[in-house]
């Protein structure tokens, strides 16, 4: 999950890690229509997929959500079709000015927050970048693929410690008695020790 102030480069990430992936495998699906079964069923075939701006609207718990996330499988329908099972096989990006609140601990979890808030000047702007990220996808492939074997070998990923402290300010915007707690606590303890 991308989050930052528009013109920070997000939807240039995203559209670099579309750009690894055939054309056909893409899909947009937000988390709220995921949480569907018609929003489910839009995922069958795809590889990866990106939405590249999130609405700022709560993320309700959603178990179809979080099992579509991880991999697991949901009930997915389309329109005057027979219901069916999807394990589905998208990878996910997403990108928002601002995060969604959610009080599902369990669907924060399954984010990696990217913290992106240095803005570009349009003047500094490159309005070339995404073609030549493009022409650039099979460099980038490579990158990503001389990474898997210690992938592999750890046998998870590594969040980045930058990652951690946004997932806990995002739990913290999230949950108003939570942030109300920690600040009552943390200026508790800090007045004893002083």
């Amino acid at each position: 999950l991308l989050v930052g102030p528009k013109d920070t480069g997000k939807s240039q990430i995203v559209a670099a890690i579309l750009g690894l992936f055939p054309t056909r495998s893409h899909r947009h699906t937000t988390l709220h229509a995921m949480g569907t079964e018609f929003g489910a069923a839009r995922l069958v075939g795809g590889r990866i997929n990106a939405v590249s701006e999130l609405p700022s609207r709560e993320l309700l718990e959603s178990e179809t959500a979080k099992a579509i996330l991880s991999g697991d499988p949901v009930d997915a329908c389309r329109k005057y079709e027979q219901p069916f099972t999807l394990r589905s096989r998208c990878a996910h990006i997403y990108a928002a000015n601002e995060i969604p609140p959610s009080l599902d601990a369990a669907l924060r979890e399954r984010f990696v927050l990217l913290a992106c808030p240095n803005v570009v000047r349009e003047e500094d702007q490159d309005h070339g970048l995404t073609a030549r990220l493009r022409a650039e996808a099979p460099q980038i492939a490579g990158q990503a693929l001389a990474a898997v074997p210690a992938l592999i070998r750890r046998g998870r990923f590594v969040r980045p410690e930058s990652a951690r402290t946004a997932g806990d300010a995002w739990a913290m915007r999230s949950d108003p008695v939570l942030a109300w707690a920690s600040e009552h606590f943390c200026r508790s303890d800090s007045t004893r020790t002083s």
